[in-house]
C-alpha cells in the first residue's frame, strides 16, 4: 500500500552513529522540537536490519560507521526504499568517502567539524528538506500512478451529449452500472433520463433546465435509477455544460457512480445511530459531550442524567456550566484538571456530586478527549454512573476487614503467607510477638521460623503439606510445636489453603493462620487419658457383662429344659430371655460407638469399603451390583459399620430381596451414594424415625449408628424408596467430601469401574 505523508506525520529518523555520546546528543536536538522520532544503530549491519524492520523517512548515516557498505547500503536503499532521505556526515578530511554516495544518490551531505548548535540545526533542515523533497516526488508519483490507475480502471461512466440529449460519447462501466451497452446509449436505443426512476425525475428538472440554459453551469447529482434487470440503483452524476464562443451551452459532460452500495451503508449508519442513540436513552448511565470550543456547552446528554443528578438534559443545555456546579467543592479541583485535558487514560475518575435535592452521591466518570487535527483538546465525551451503592458496599468491606483485624489481634490469631515458587515465609506481627520474637527478627533471615519447628514434628509437616497438595486430604490442618525466645514449647495448630493460577496444577501460594493451642492440647491430653481410662473400664464392665449373660443364657437354657409346662411361667420365661438379648445387643453396640470419631476420617474407596461390608452379610441367592467406580469420600474409619448395616438390613428385613444396587450421582456440587434393593421397602409411616436411635425391628441401634458415623464427616442419609418397591438410601456427600481416583482393577473391580457379585449357587 502506498503511504502518502501528511504535513503533521512524525518523521522517522534512522541514525547511524557508534559513538554514545554524539548518538544521545543528536537524538537529544532531534527530538526535542516534538515533530522527529529518532532510532539509532551502531553499524552498517544493524542499519540495514532496522530499515528492513520498520519504515523511515530518513537516514542519517556516518561515513565512517557504513566504511565499505556505505555505497551498496546507498544503491540497495534507492532500488528498494525510494522514498527515504539519504543524509551523509563525516569528519573534516573525509569528504572524498561522500562525493560517490551523493552520485549515486544520497540526497545532502554535513561536516561534524562545524560548531554543534549550527551543525544539529543544519542537520534538522536538512532533514526536513530532504523528506519534504521526498513526499513531494512520492505525491508527484503517487499523482501519476492515480491517474494511469483512473483510467485503467474507471469504475464509473464518463459521458458527453448534445443539448438536444444527442449522445457524443458513453465510456467506463456503462454495461454494469445500467445494464444497458455502450451502443445502446450511442445508438438511441435508450437516453439516460429515460433510466431515472419516475419518483427522481422531479428532482433533476430544475438543474436540466440550468444546465442547457446558464453557460458555464455545473452541479452535482444523487438519484436512482431503474437497470435493464428492473432493479433500483443509486447513481452520483456529477455534470457541466460546454459552450461556445457565444456562451450559448452545446453540450453536456458528465460522470455518473454506482452509489448504491454507499447509499445502504449511508442507511446502515443511519439506522446504527438511531439504535445507539435509542440504547444510550436506555441505558441508566449518563451519556454527554461537552464541546469546549467556540464555546463551552453541552451538545447531547442522555435522559439518564435527570436520574443521577436530578437535573433534566434540557437544564444542562441551558447552563453549560451545570455539570461543574454539580461537582462537591471537595473535588473541584480533580474536576478542573480534566477540563484542562489531564483526563486519565480508560481510568474512570471518582467524583462526588450535589443533586438537584441536595444529597450527596459518588460518580465514576469515563471521559475520552476529542482533539482537531491540529491536536487541540475541543471536546469530552463520557459516561458517568452512580457508584454511592458501591462506595457504600466498600467503606462496609473496610470496616469489616478493621473489624477482622481487630479481633484477629484480640483473639491472638497468628497469618502466614508462603510463596509456594521461592519457600519465602511471611508472618504477621502479632504472630511474632507471641513467641516472644520482633516482626524484624522473623522476616530478617531465610527460614527463620522453620528452625524454631521442633525436629520431630518438621517431617509430619511436610507429609502433611504434600498429602494436601497432592490432594489426598481435603484439608490443610496440622498440629506442631514452635520454641519461643524464652525457650518454651508452644503447641500451634495451623490451618492453611493453595491458592492456584488459572490453568496450573502447581500452587503459586499457600496462605492461613496460626492458633496458640497449648492449653487445649494439655487439656486434649487429659481428656484422652481420662478417655482411654474410661475406655478401659467400659471394655472390662462389658466383658464382665457379656460373660454373666452367657452364663444366664446357659442356665435359660436348662431352664428351658425343666419348666413345667405352665403357661404364665413359661410366659414370663421367655420376657427374661428377651431381655437378656436386648442386652446382649445393646452391651454390643457400646463397642461401636465407643470407637466412633476416636480415629481421623480417611479417603476411602466405595466399591471396596462395600466389597468388604457384603462379606460379613449373608448374600445367599442376592445379587450385588455396584457402580461406583473411582469414587472415594472422606469419612470416619467405621464406613464399613454403614455398609454393613445398610445392607444387613436389606436381607434381614427385604423379605423377598433378589438384588442389592449402590451407585452413585452428581447433585449440584454434591455427591449422592444411593443402595436400593427390590425387597418390600420401608413402611411410609416408618420413615421419619427410622434413624432415631432405639427405632427398629432388632436392636433399633443400626440405622442411628449409620446416621452417627456419616455426621462426623458431614454426611447426611435419608430412606426414600417406595413401599412395595423396595428400599432406597441416599447418602449425600457434601462437595469437599469426594473425589475421583483411578480405578483399580484388583478385587473384582473391571477397569469400568463396575462391579457385580453373586451368591447365587
Amino acid at each position: 500500500m502506498i503511504h502518502r505523508r501528511s504535513f503533521f506525520d512524525m518523521i522517522r529518523v534512522l541514525l547511524v552513529e557508534n559513538d554514545p555520546c554524539s548518538a544521545e546528543l543528536l537524538v537529544l536536538f532531534l527530538e526535542k522540537t516534538g515533530s522527529i522520532q529518532v532510532d539509532t544503530a551502531l553499524s552498517s549491519f544493524e542499519a540495514r536490519e532496522r530499515i528492513q524492520a520498520a519504515r523511515y523517512d530518513a537516514a542519517v548515516l556516518d561515513t565512517t560507521v557504513m566504511a565499505g557498505d556505505l555505497m551498496p547500503f546507498i544503491r540497495d536503499a534507492r532500488l528498494f526504499y525510494p522514498s527515504i532521505a539519504l543524509i551523509l556526515q563525516s569528519n573534516r578530511g573525509d569528504e572524498q568517502a561522500a562525493l560517490p554516495a551523493l552520485s549515486l544518490g544520497a540526497d545532502f551531505y554535513l561536516s561534524k567539524e562545524w560548531d554543534p548548535h549550527i551543525r544539529y540545526t543544519k542537520l534538522h533542515h536538512l532533514i526536513w528538506q530532504a523528506v519534504r523533497q521526498h513526499a513531494a516526488e512520492e505525491a508527484l508519483r503517487q499523482s501519476e500512478e492515480r491517474h494511469r490507475s483512473f483510467f485503467e480502471n474507471f469504475k464509473g461512466i464518463a459521458y458527453e451529449m448534445k443539448t438536444d440529449g444527442t449522445p457524443v460519447f458513453f465510456e467506463g462501466a456503462v454495461l454494469k452500472i445500467t445494464g444497458y451497452s455502450q451502443e445502446d446509449f450511442l445508438q438511441g436505443v435508450i437516453r439516460l433520463e429515460e433510466i431515472v426512476f419516475p419518483g427522481d425525475r422531479a428532482l433533476l428538472n430544475a438543474s436540466d433546465e440550468k444546465i442547457r440554459g446558464f453557460p458555464f453551469y455545473s452541479t452535482e447529482r444523487e438519484y436512482r435509477i431503474v437497470r435493464r434487470d428492473g432493479n433500483l440503483a443509486w447513481v452520483h452524476d456529477q455534470i457541466q455544460n460546454i459552450t461556445d464562443h457565444t456562451g450559448t451551452p452545446v453540450s453536456i459532460q458528465g460522470v455518473v457512480f454506482d452509489i448504491t452500495k454507499r447509499k445502504i451503508a449511508e442507511e446502515t449508519i443511519r439506522e446504527n445511530q438511531e439504535r445507539l442513540m435509542r440504547l444510550a436513552n436506555d441505558v441508566h448511565d449518563m451519556i454527554f459531550r461537552y464541546e469546549l470550543t467556540p464555546s463551552r456547552r453541552f451538545t447531547y446528554i442522555s435522559p439518564a442524567a435527570a436520574a443521577i443528578t436530578g437535573y433534566t438534559p434540557e437544564e444542562f443545555y441551558a447552563d453549560p456550566d451545570l455539570g461543574k456546579n454539580t461537582v462537591h467543592p471537595d473535588d473541584q479541583m480533580r474536576f478542573r484538571s480534566v477540563l484542562q485535558g489531564n483526563i486519565p487514560k480508560k481510568r474512570p475518575v471518582q467524583l462526588q456530586r450535589i443533586k438537584k435535592n441536595g444529597r450527596i452521591i459518588w460518580t465514576e466518570e469515563l471521559d475520552v478527549p476529542v482533539f482537531n487535527t491540529e491536536g487541540d483538546l475541543i471536546a469530552i465525551e463520557g459516561v458517568v454512573r452512580d457508584i454511592t451503592a458501591r462506595k457504600r458496599s466498600e467503606d462496609l468491606h473496610r470496616e469489616n476487614e478493621e473489624r477482622l483485624k481487630l479481633a484477629i489481634e484480640g483473639a491472638g490469631i497468628g497469618i502466614w503467607d508462603r510463596d509456594m515458587e521461592t519457600g519465602d515465609e511471611t508472618f504477621n506481627r502479632q504472630w511474632a510477638e507471641q513467641l516472644g520474637y520482633s516482626e524484624e527478627e522473623f522476616s530478617g533471615e531465610k527460614n527463620f521460623y522453620e528452625q524454631l519447628i521442633h525436629p520431630d514434628d518438621r517431617e509430619r509437616i511436610r507429609q502433611t503439606t504434600e498429602d494436601y497438595l497432592l490432594g489426598k486430604i481435603p484439608f490443610f490442618t496440622v498440629e506442631y510445636r514452635v520454641r519461643c525466645k524464652d525457650g518454651r514449647w508452644k503447641w500451634v495448630q495451623s490451618v492453611g489453603r493453595a491458592q492456584y493460577r488459572a490453568g496450573h496444577k502447581r500452587p503459586y501460594r499457600m496462605t492461613g493462620i496460626l492458633m496458640d493451642i497449648t492449653g487445649m492440647y494439655m487439656a486434649r491430653a487429659g481428656l484422652e487419658e481420662a478417655n482411654k481410662k474410661l475406655n478401659l473400664l467400659a471394655n472390662i464392665t462389658r466383658h464382665d457383662i457379656l460373660n454373666k449373660l452367657t452364663g444366664m443364657f446357659g442356665y435359660l437354657y436348662l431352664l428351658d429344659e425343666i419348666l413345667p409346662d405352665d403357661e404364665r411361667m413359661r410366659k414370663y420365661f421367655e420376657r427374661i430371655r428377651s431381655l437378656a438379648d436386648t442386652i446382649q445387643r445393646q452391651i454390643s453396640f457400646t463397642r461401636d460407638y465407643q470407637d466412633m470419631g476416636v480415629r481421623s476420617p480417611l479417603w476411602q474407596n466405595v466399591a471396596a469399603i462395600v466389597r468388604l461390608s457384603a462379606l460379613s452379610v449373608p448374600m445367599l441367592g442376592i445379587t450385588l451390583e455396584i457402580t461406583t467406580g473411582a469414587l472415594e469420600i472422606y469419612a470416619d474409619p467405621l464406613l464399613e459399620k454403614v455398609f454393613f448395616n445398610l445392607l444387613d438390613n436389606a436381607v434381614r428385613h427385604g423379605e423377598h430381596v433378589t438384588g442389592i444396587y449402590v451407585s452413585w450421582e452428581r447433585r449440584d456440587d454434591s455427591a449422592v451414594i444411593i443402595v436400593e434393593d427390590n425387597g418390600v421397602g420401608v413402611p411410609e409411616p416408618e420413615k421419619k424415625d427410622i434413624f432415631k436411635r432405639g427405632v427398629g425391628r432388632n436392636t433399633g441401634f443400626g440405622l442411628f449408628l449409620v446416621r452417627e458415623i456419616l455426621g462426623i464427616t458431614g454426611m447426611t442419609i435419608r430412606e426414600t424408596g417406595t413401599e412395595g418397591n423396595g428400599a432406597r438410601f441416599e447418602i449425600e456427600v457434601p462437595p469437599d467430601g469426594f473425589r475421583l481416583e483411578p480405578a483399580s482393577t484388583e478385587g473384582g473391580q473391571s477397569p469400568s469401574g463396575e462391579f457385580s457379585q453373586s451368591a447365587t449357587p
